[in-house]
């Protein structure tokens, strides 16, 4: 082996070891080598993880409320207040009298046996009457004027007073007026309503985080056989955790939400001086008593006895002694006596008259709507921010490669001109394969994402070098 083809497989050698990979996949084809043609490579190379980018939208203030307080509405009107009840007012309609004359019987006609002859005032009684009638006179078919003559007993009279009405009974009218209690009222001239204070949202500044690139394990070479994946190849590779990478940022949340706190005003009274009714007007009737007068009056308290012949004395063997007294069958006519009688002609009466009732009028506010809170939604604020998501894991796979088999010192110096082209420094523009142009090859595959760990022909074509 020439010592340029020493010096380039030593080189490929420290390049297909010396792998610097993110996470890798598990991968059964990695290990399975491909069928390849008599001088073809294939190296098995870190298939870089494919990443897109993505638009995060983020709030950083959350949505709210704008609170406008309406003012309760009133109307105002005028309402009738009763500061006097209505009563009624009597006056009296004096009665009206008159003065007649009445004739009052003081005897009235009687029919009457009587001694002493026909002009005779001393009557008979009953036993003189029966003592007739033994006699066999027929004391029911007497005519007036005829006498009797017989013993008699006298008949006994007494002499009574007789109530008799000059004034009728009749009322003294008069009027009790209507009595008032005399108090204070109190009239509503404005309604109770509700004021609305309104209590703004009270926010707090947060801090949030947003997800830039997320967590990733990266390989790293390897220094001992413990940390060898693949003892066929002698690859030594070392999985190393990278944590996630996060852009903090502040926001503002509702700690507390806006609120309105309702204040009760209260109703707003006057006070007015009412009289109100206690007892209406009423008639008052006083009864003023008839008055009376006494007449004197005879009354017959018994007859005396008698015992009668008609027509003269009779025989006294007949008819006994005789006691020279006449007994008369007489008709005295009724006795009246005339007196003046005052009469009620008009009755006493009363006129009634309603006095209305007294009101005020008094102006009045009253609630037509309270007050109302009106809520207008305030959006929420975000911001967009940019993460980048992975869309699939590193792997390893098996490319074909330059080797000792088809490099040359030409093609490394086009190798070296084209990454000196792209802005990588490969070092020295010799035709060797050193250090700075090994790096200067994965520094170039890791800025277009391309596989890493070998020269392989996709890389090549990315610096426009045909082989």
């Amino acid at each position: 082996m020439t010592k340029f083809k020493v010096s380039v497989v030593a080189s490929l050698v420290t390049l297909y070891t010396g792998l610097s990979v993110s996470t890798v996949s598990a991968n059964q084809d990695a290990d399975v080598l491909p069928d390849a043609s008599s001088g073809e490579c294939y190296a098995k190379v870190l298939v870089p993880p494919v990443f897109k980018t993505e638009s995060v939208e983020v709030v950083v203030r959350e949505a709210t409320e704008e609170l406008e307080i309406i003012a309760a509405k009133y109307t105002s009107t005028v309402d009738r207040v009763l500061v006097k009840d209505k009563f009624s007012e009597l006056s009296v309609v004096e009665p009206v009298y008159e003065t007649v004359e009445k004739k009052v019987q003081t005897a009235a006609a009687e029919q009457k046996w009587v001694r002493d002859g026909l002009d005779g005032t001393v009557g008979v009684s009953s036993g003189t009457l029966a003592d007739l009638r033994a006699s066999g006179i027929n004391t029911n078919n007497v005519n007036p004027g005829q006498c009797f003559y017989e013993h008699h007993k006298p008949a006994v009279y007494k002499t009574v007073q007789e109530k008799v009405m000059i004034s009728a009974a009749s009322e003294e009218l008069s009027v009790q007026g209507a009595t008032f209690n005399s108090a204070a009222k109190q009239v509503m001239v404005r309604a109770a309503s509700k004021r609305l204070i309104e209590v703004p949202a009270v926010f707090e500044t947060v801090e949030d985080k947003v997800l830039i690139e997320p967590a990733k394990s990266v390989w790293k070479k390897g220094t001992g056989p413990i940390m060898k994946i693949d003892n066929a190849t002698g690859e030594i590779m070392c999985l190393v955790d990278i944590p996630a990478v996060y852009e903090t940022f502040q926001r503002k949340a509702i700690s507390a939400p806006p609120l309105t706190t309702a204040v009760v005003v209260p109703a707003e009274f006057d006070n007015f001086d009412v009289e109100t009714l206690v007892t209406d007007a009423r008639e008052v009737r006083t009864p003023v008593p008839a008055t009376y007068d006494s007449v004197d009056k005879t009354e017959l308290v018994s007859q005396g006895g008698l015992k009668w012949v008609a027509g003269a004395p009779g025989d006294a063997a007949l008819h006994g002694k005789h006691t020279g007294n006449v007994v008369c069958f007489t008709e005295e006519p009724a006795k009246f006596a005339t007196i003046e009688q005052k009469v009620v002609k008009t009755p006493g009466s009363f006129t009634k008259v309603e006095v209305p009732a007294v009101f005020k009028n008094v102006s009045v506010e009253k609630l037509v709507a309270d007050a109302t809170v009106k809520k207008t939604p305030v959006p929420e604020i975000k911001k967009d921010y940019i993460k980048r998501v992975k869309v699939s894991d590193a792997r390893l796979e098996w490319r074909p490669v330059l080797c000792e088999t088809n490099t040359t010192e030409s093609t490394v110096t086009d190798i070296q001109q084209a990454l000196s082209d792209a802005g990588f420094n490969p070092g020295r523009i010799d035709g060797v394969l050193g250090r700075s142009t090994l790096q200067a090859i994965e520094q170039f595959q890791k800025s277009k994402n391309m596989a890493q760990g070998g020269i392989t022909f996709a890389t090549l074509e990315a610096l426009g070098i045909k082989l």
